[in-house]
Order: C-alpha cells, then sequence, then structure tokens
C-alpha cells in the first residue's frame, strides 16, 4: 500500500460544501455551518466556538443545511481514526491541502 500524499487531505464520503473556499478569504467572513450529526452536545458546542470566533474575528456565521455551506461538522467514519482511535476525538481538514472540501468530523459515539 502506497503512502498517502501528505499534500493530500482525507477524504470520504460526505456532501461537499460549495462555499468551501470562504474559508481561505482574507478580511470578513461570512461563513455558512452545516450540522450533520447525531450528537447534540457536539453541536452545541461547536456552535460556542463559533460563537466565541465571531467575537475576536471580523467574521458572521449562520447555520446552513444546503450546499452552499462553508464548512460541515459531521458524525466520523470509525476508519477517519484509524490506526489510532484512542488518541483522536475529532478531525478536519486543512484549507490550503488538495481536496479540501470543508469537513470536520467527530469520532462515532460509542453505543
Amino acid at each position: 500500500m502506497a503512502a498517502p500524499d501528505p499534500a493530500a487531505n482525507w477524504s470520504a464520503d460526505y456532501p461537499q460544501c460549495n462555499h468551501r473556499s470562504d474559508l481561505l478569504k482574507h478580511g470578513s467572513l461570512n461563513l455558512g455551518v452545516r450540522f450533520n450529526t447525531a450528537n447534540p452536545v457536539l453541536a452545541q458546542q461547536f456552535r460556542r466556538a463559533m460563537d466565541f470566533w465571531a467575537s475576536v474575528l471580523d467574521l458572521e456565521w449562520h447555520e446552513d443545511s444546503t450546499d452552499t455551506c462553508s464548512m460541515e461538522v459531521a458524525d466520523g467514519e470509525r476508519q477517519l481514526f484509524e490506526p489510532t482511535p484512542d488518541n483522536m476525538v475529532a478531525r478536519s481538514q486543512f484549507p490550503d491541502r488538495r481536496d479540501f472540501q470543508g469537513w470536520i468530523v467527530s469520532i462515532p459515539q460509542s453505543s
């Protein structure tokens, strides 16, 4: 198996956020965030984090359940956290890497 390209983002089967390039802009930002998680605590805490960043940056944000979002917070597939799922609780893509889709995922909750 070939080593993954370090300049590429991880990939998965999530819907795209068509305004993900907004995360690369300088200056005033207005970001749409899509919540695609069954974890209400994750969604609540992410909203609090966005409110915090909006208080210190030139940033406005709103919830956007459509493909016009800038980023998506979703429940991750367990294989995205392998081989060290015990050391990781969330994973995001890097906007300056190839195949950036605007995804932030959390490790699935144990049942």
